[in-house]
């Protein structure tokens, strides 16, 4: 259909410009066909684009304060047209004893992570499940099959030797101050997982982990 009476059903644009407040990081999403661009501040290129190619949609972060102006461009060359602009404030960082996780659609954890949440602990088994669908939010979703997952925390510990177990599928990675302490991959998972003892001194330490599943 028309976007309105005086244009024609195919081959036109639109233009969106407005000022808003802006508090912290900001998870902005984009969907359009045929394409759809985002400007911050009158710039010249796009900080995020997506095409009808891009079903659940395009991410992208900013860290942003107060109130800046966005520009969302659209074209419509033949066929359906639509055009869905999103944003909303995303998470930073979690307090100290919990970990940031964050999800990739990919195996690499490459590009854009699509969900973030704060944990207590690593400890999931999704089985051949997604490990995260939102219908009201579909550009979160992960698929069940290739996909990543990195989790970053400080943590409070006293001085002493610490046994760190981990156990994964396909690859799990636990790094405490940079430093590899546990990999499991699914042949030790079937095994019960590995078990590593290290020595930590009074403070904060920082816990990394990382997973991946492939196409099993």
């Amino acid at each position: 259909e028309k976007p309105l009476s005086h244009l024609p059903k195919d081959e036109f644009s639109i233009r969106w410009e407005g000022t808003f407040s802006f508090e912290g990081v900001t998870k902005f999403v984009c969907r359009g066909d045929n394409q759809l661009s985002l400007y911050l501040d009158g710039a010249s290129s796009p900080f995020l684009s997506c095409s009808w190619k891009d079903d659940d949609g395009t991410i992208a972060r900013l860290a942003l304060e107060g109130e800046h102006s966005i520009r969302a461009e659209m074209f419509d060359g033949e066929g359906s047209a639509s055009a869905f602009v999103f944003w909303e404030t995303d998470i930073e960082s979690c307090p100290t004893g919990q970990f940031l996780a964050k999800y990739y659609d990919n195996t690499n954890w490459e590009g854009t992570d699509r969900f973030r949440r704060c944990d207590d602990t690593i400890d999931v088994n999704w089985g051949f499940e997604s490990p995260w669908i939102n219908k009201e939010k579909p550009w979160e979703n992960i698929p069940k099959e290739e996909f990543s997952v990195r989790w970053e925390g400080t943590f409070s510990f006293e001085e002493g030797a610490y046994a760190i177990s981990c156990t994964g599928d396909d690859l799990l990675d636990v790094k405490i101050d940079g430093t590899q302490i546990c990999q499991s991959t699914y042949q030790d998972a079937y095994q019960g997982g590995n078990e590593e003892l290290v020595s930590l001194t009074e403070g904060t330490h920082l816990v990394h982990a990382q997973m991946k599943e492939g196409s099993q």
